[in-house]
């Protein structure tokens, strides 16, 4: 009877664990398979550049946990996703900023001569609500 016992118990603990990670609110990009950064951004209904450029920013962040984000980070989650590069990321980082979207984070790196920027929680929040649901 205790062999049976602690099997059951065993199988509550896997179950809610399975039921943990289905659960979170936000996909990690380790678990099952990852979205790719062109499938994310076909996820989300992106009216300008500037929206793109959003998405793409919490692709790198919030998706792949990183500690923020680059002009050159962002340059490369748009050459991933087969995007044309903007001439000018660095505006479209602004006008997010001017939205309240994005602020300036902290560089790891001292020496760093590129700005580290993060979302704020309103531009989390924002690319959650343009995200297209199934229904479409």
């Amino acid at each position: 009877m205790d062999n049976i016992e602690s099997r059951v118990s065993n199988l509550e603990d896997r179950i809610s664990k399975i039921e943990a990670l289905l659960s979170t609110e936000e996909p990690r990009a380790d678990q099952f398979s990852r979205e790719s950064t062109r499938e994310f951004l076909n996820s989300h209904t992106c009216k300008s550049m500037t929206d793109k450029c959003l998405v793409l920013s919490y692709y790198h962040e919030i998706y792949l946990h990183n500690d923020g984000f680059t002009t050159q980070d962002v340059a490369s989650q748009f050459s991933q996703a087969r995007e044309p590069k903007p001439h000018n990321i660095s505006d479209l980082i602004g006008k997010n900023i001017n939205k309240g979207y994005i602020m300036e984070g902290e560089s790891d790196n001292n020496n760093s001569t590129h700005r580290v920027w993060m979302l704020t929680n309103s531009g989390i929040e924002y690319v959650k609500n343009i995200k297209v649901r199934n229904g479409k």
